[in-house]
């Protein structure tokens, strides 16, 4: 939990801008769902970039379907970070074709200012996309090839990348569950996509609950997991199982009327390694979050975190401390965020344990978008599934 030192190199330097940046990205990971497997034939799209689709319409009956209609979104087009010497620049940005189809994105190297570009073309039916990456000096990196079924859900992705040793290619198929859940994903590599990298399979409960996640190499079990829940539906132990079918690591967690109070990381039965745990306000909002990576040492906890919220429910700022932090009331690093009218968090401020503040600013556009192609931050916004 103590911060990372920053690196005197360029290499450093580049990787710590990148992970500063990519912290802004961060988001809570969420069941993919799908539709049963159904291979798409090729549909070679037009070599157009900015070609969409017609565009959807949708009247809405009562009650309206929600996968029928489209909704106005607000799509982030710029992000700025500091370079080098601490001066703003454009970090990254992305371009839009009609109905939040992603056209172009560029992601620039802040020392030449050059971007690493990718284009996307999409076929007429929307059942195929082709992306291509080019180097800062526009060379070809990569290309991939991705198929859909009628609802946009991505059955197939065949991938070649470019290097000094040749070309790489791999495929990764997608099946799906009638309910819509992923039951299986399989990547291929070689020339004809027929040597098995990897297989991951799910399985769930009657409620549509995962409680296995098993992924297979072409020669074992790589890994296995094992998901237990209580009544209230609430996941309170991941376990790890070995190959003798014995449990190995698992995170175990405590509930107290629904919110997660506290939650333990146990290398096996008898040793823990780590826990966490939280604390909420008045409306049901985590409020601070303790942790410990010495559970069995003399100091109950090593690191605490308290969290920051506006009228809106929004949160708007972090600060955490250390009992190991050079300053006397143990802060280590603190953030807080602004957001715009619309809603949009426009401004991130980071502060370090010695007081160096990072600024990174967003830009965005409004844009109309079916269904499909809502993420699922947004389906989230508009109360949908």
């Amino acid at each position: 939990m103590k911060p990372e030192k920053t690196g005197k190199s360029r290499k450093l330097f580049i990787a710590a801008i990148v992970a500063l940046c990519l912290l802004a990205a961060t988001a809570e990971v969420i069941l993919i769902t799908g539709a049963s497997k159904k291979k798409k034939q090729q549909n070679t799209p037009t070599e157009t970039p900015t070609q969409t689709a017609q565009k959807p319409t949708a009247t809405p009956t009562e009650p309206a379907d929600p996968k029928t209609q489209v909704y106005t979104v607000w799509r982030m087009t710029k992000q700025y970070c500091p370079d080098p010497s601490g001066k703003e620049m454009l970090y990254r940005e992305w371009e839009y074709a009609d109905y939040g189809l992603l056209a172009t994105e560029r992601l620039y190297d802040p020392y030449s200012g050059k971007p690493i570009t990718t284009t996307t073309i999409y076929s007429a039916d929307l059942t195929t996309s082709r992306t291509r990456e080019y180097s800062t000096d526009g060379d070809l990196m990569s290309t991939t090839q991705r198929y859909y079924d009628e609802t946009g859900r991505l059955m197939r992705e065949v991938v070649e990348q470019t290097g000094t040793d040749g070309t790489v290619t791999y495929a990764t198929d997608w099946t799906y569950l009638d309910d819509g859940r992923v039951a299986k994903e399989e990547r291929y590599l070689g020339a004809n996509n027929d040597v098995l990298d990897y297989r991951i399979s799910y399985t769930y409960d009657e409620m549509g609950r995962k409680v296995t996640y098993q992924m297979d190499t072409a020669s074992d079990i790589h890994e296995k997991i094992h998901y237990v829940y209580d009544s209230d539906g609430n996941l309170i132990r991941e376990e790890t199982i070995l190959p003798d079918g014995s449990v190995g690591s698992f995170v175990s967690r405590e509930f107290t009327n629904g919110r997660l109070v506290r939650e333990n990381q146990y290398q096996n039965a008898e040793t823990l390694l780590w826990y966490n745990e939280y604390e909420y306000d008045s409306e049901g909002r985590i409020s601070r979050r303790y942790y410990s990576d010495e559970p069995q040492g003399d100091r109950k906890y090593t690191f605490w975190r308290d969290y920051f919220y506006d009228k809106a429910g929004r949160k708007i700022g972090e600060r955490g401390y250390n009992i190991d932090s050079p300053n006397e009331d143990g802060l280590i690093d603190a953030y807080s965020c602004i957001y715009d009218e619309n809603g949009c968090k426009v401004k991130e401020f980071y502060t370090d344990a010695y007081g160096t503040e990072t600024v990174e600013r967003y830009e965005y556009i409004q844009i109309t978008v079916p269904y499909r192609n809502l993420t699922d931050e947004e389906k989230e916004q508009f109360g949908i599934e």
